[in-house]
């Protein structure tokens, strides 16, 4: 009888508690502000930042649009990268940092690589948009234009 009376006291104490969180969950989740842009880096805008094939050598573009002020401290900064789902076909968003799995084209024997896509949320109120080849092979990568979308709460 005792163990039914603790289980009752329990099941009580749940529900209560999920009756509770559910009651004020819109001012917790609601932002006091919200900010998106979608814009294009183009294959020319990329810059390699150290020497070609050198060890730690990578691709940077600073974008210095979006206001990141209040943000930078107190908020939220997502970045996503819009790909081309090679299924489907259809248009769909990456949340950085991702990475692809490449081989390189006509390789013989084949030449498998990584390409990961990142970012760095900079204090100056600039994002760092970085693409890490693998093996540091800077020299001769494609670089391609891409379409990014930064979602900033605060």
């Amino acid at each position: 009888m005792k163990m039914r009376n603790i289980k009752c006291y329990l099941a009580g104490a749940v529900l209560a508690l999920v009756a509770a969180s559910g009651c004020n969950s819109a001012e917790v989740v609601e932002p006091n502000s919200w900010y998106s842009e979608n814009f294009e880096v183009l294959a020319t805008s990329w810059r390699r930042v150290g020497d070609p094939n050198a060890e730690g050598s990578f691709f940077k573009f600073t974008f210095d649009k979006v206001p990141l002020g209040v943000s930078y401290y107190n908020g939220i900064v997502s970045v996503y990268n819009y790909v081309t789902d090679v299924e489907t076909g259809q248009e769909k968003q990456m949340q950085l940092p991702s990475v692809d799995y490449c081989l390189e084209p006509g390789s013989n024997p084949p030449y498998y690589y990584s390409v990961k896509y990142d970012y760095a949320i900079c204090n100056d109120g600039t994002i760092d948009f970085l693409i890490h080849v693998s093996d540091y092979f800077t020299e001769a990568f494609p670089l391609q234009t891409l379409k990014f979308r930064v979602a900033i709460i605060w």
